[in-house]
């Protein structure tokens, strides 16, 4: 293997860390950014819900154009610089903004930017790499991502109790300088382009594809309907505190700090879909044991496991995708798998916070459960395309 190519899977990898500062603002920057200008836990729900909203479509978008459209500096680095500087230019005006109506665009078009960015990212990590590289490009992608989460915990409300425009700054930054880095340093292979962009729902004929897509919704099902209602949950149920909770929380991002580049090997030496069943079956029981939890050590086991699980979907899904996509369509499939997860999210969120508000929060287990056991029975059907 040439040395180039050693180091290629970590150079493609590292636009990761900037995506680990922004993409976790969601669930602590930007409520203190948004509760400056109005107490409303409504109007804070609807710029959140922008981020599972533009996931469905722009990631699509940047996908199907980074396949169809080839520019003289290659065909998926326009369309990455493209969302990346808007991106970040508009990350940057978040922090600078006064009113909510102002926050509510910089949000919309910096998401919509990044999701867009992501489609051609996505597609380009693959393409980059030796096939036998697919796993650990995207096991180090999630290493870089979870370290760039883990410091943002760490500083980013800090930083914003000192000034409130630094954190968004420094954000802007960590998410635009290495796009542009990997933009002049790498250069991209010479890959086909097909036919001019247009909406094309061929993959629905595409079997393997289907199931990993649909396994891939029953995931993301069961992460939805639990994820977002940890504290809630547990502190009215169990009498856990929110430090509590929050604390094994952190296990999530410290367990796929560990494991990710080991999973991501795991998937260039073993079947990819084998990884993925096992995913949902471990992810499955965890479930079963946060159902019933009645000491805080089983709460952090639970934490655990749930980790394992979503760091085992992130790596071993992603290197699926580009096996199951046929030749120019990476970016359409990348683009296509993002409908599959962002919807299911959007709606068992609502399920969860409806059966939380009628205090029915026990029966979200059992469904998170089921969910798992049908994505195991699909995963478990899964073919390798004759094309791959």
């Amino acid at each position: 293997m040439k040395k180039r190519s050693m180091y290629m899977p970590i150079l493609m990898a590292i636009p990761s860390f900037g995506l680990g500062f922004m993409w976790n603002m969601k669930s602590t920057l930007l409520p203190l950014l948004v509760k400056t200008v109005t107490p409303s836990d409504f109007k804070l729900g609807l710029i959140a819900a922008l981020c599972s909203f533009t996931g469905i479509f722009f990631p699509y978008i940047g996908g199907v154009l980074s396949d169809k459209k080839r520019f003289k500096m290659g065909k998926r680095k326009p369309w990455s610089l493209l969302g990346g500087i808007i991106g970040g230019i508009f990350v940057f005006l978040l922090g600078f903004s006064k009113s909510y109506i102002e926050m509510l665009i910089c949000v919309f078009v910096a998401w919509s930017s990044f999701n867009f960015f992501q489609g051609a990212y996505y597609s380009w990590m693959p393409e980059s790499v030796e096939p036998n590289q697919v796993g650990s490009v995207n096991g180090l992608g999630k290493l870089f991502y979870s370290f760039g989460g883990l410091l943002f915990y760490l500083f980013a409300v800090i930083l914003f109790n000192i000034n409130h425009k630094l954190p968004f700054i420094l954000i802007a930054i960590l998410a635009l300088l290495p796009i542009l880095f990997i933009c002049y340093l790498v250069k991209e292979k010479d890959t086909e382009t097909t036919t001019p962009p247009k909406l094309n729902l061929d993959f629905l004929k595409n079997l393997p594809a289907m199931k990993v897509f649909l396994t891939g919704s029953c995931f993301y099902f069961a992460y939805g309907i639990i994820t977002p209602f940890w504290i809630p949950y547990y502190e009215k149920r169990d009498h856990f505190s929110g430090t509590e909770i929050s604390f094994a929380l952190t296990a999530l991002t410290l367990v796929g700090m560990i494991l990710s580049v080991f999973i991501g090997m795991l998937c260039d030496k073993w079947r990819k879909d084998r990884v993925f069943l096992i995913c949902c079956i471990v992810y499955g029981i965890a479930f079963i044991i946060g159902w019933d939890v009645t000491k805080l050590y089983m709460l952090w086991i639970f934490a655990i496991i749930s980790g394992i699980a979503f760091i085992m979907f992130q790596v071993a899904y992603y290197s699926l995708v580009p096996e199951i996509a046929p030749k120019g369509h990476i970016g359409e499939y990348m683009g296509v798998n993002n409908i599959f997860i962002c919807i299911p999210q959007i709606i068992s969120s609502i399920i969860g916070g409806i059966l939380l508000n009628n205090n029915d929060g026990v029966i979200i287990f059992p469904i998170a459960i089921i969910m798992m056991i049908i994505g195991s029975i699909i995963i478990a059907t899964y073919k390798k395309p004759k094309f791959a």
